[in-house]
């Protein structure tokens, strides 16, 4: 959790959504998150809705070989 806290309070890092797909109860949404110095992950979060809740989620990253840094709020 304070992985995400830290996430949603760092004022420099933000997502950028590239593609929403949809297809009856399901969605496939491919994003960028940038943070740093210029630096950004991409990835793709799959979701499934039913009676407007979504049900089921699933995110997946793609690092350039190493994992994405922690913000410094979450380290400590």
């Amino acid at each position: 959790m304070g992985f995400w806290n830290a996430v949603a309070t760092d004022a420099a890092a933000y997502f950028e959504l590239e593609e929403t797909v949809t297809m009856e109860d399901r969605a496939n949404i491919r994003w960028r998150f940038n943070f740093g110095d210029g630096n950004s992950v991409r990835g793709v979060n799959l979701m499934r809705v039913r009676d407007g809740k979504i049900v089921e989620a699933l995110g997946y990253a793609k690092s350039p070989g190493q994992a994405a840094p922690l913000p410094e709020a979450a380290k400590t």
